[in-house]
């Protein structure tokens, strides 16, 4: 539901995203496990909220430690989502 949504993410996303790479890392980057697909959601999200608080320097922060977390662990798309943010085109796909 929160990637479908045009509002503001709640400040909990990051809480949910972190806690899902705690439980389901390394099933994350099994594309036969369901967690493989939520991690393509946690991706758009965490780079979505980085991208929503561009005012608030904490929560972009703690957005910016998400998205490292996910490129140490090799979350499949993230270099993906990085690479078109990094080209400009930052709401890709979002």
């Amino acid at each position: 539901a929160l990637v479908r949504s045009t509002a503001k993410l709640p400040g909990i996303t990051i809480e949910a995203c972190s806690r899902f790479l705690e439980i389901e890392g390394k099933n994350s980057l099994d594309f036969t496990k369901e967690a493989f697909a939520v991690a393509q959601s946690a991706v758009t999200l965490a780079f979505r909220g980085y991208q929503e608080n561009v005012d608030d320097i904490k929560m972009r922060d703690s957005y910016q430690n998400l998205i490292n977390r996910m490129l140490e662990m090799g979350v499949y798309g993230i270099e993906r989502e990085l690479s078109r943010f990094d080209d400009g085109n930052p709401k890709a796909s979002v």
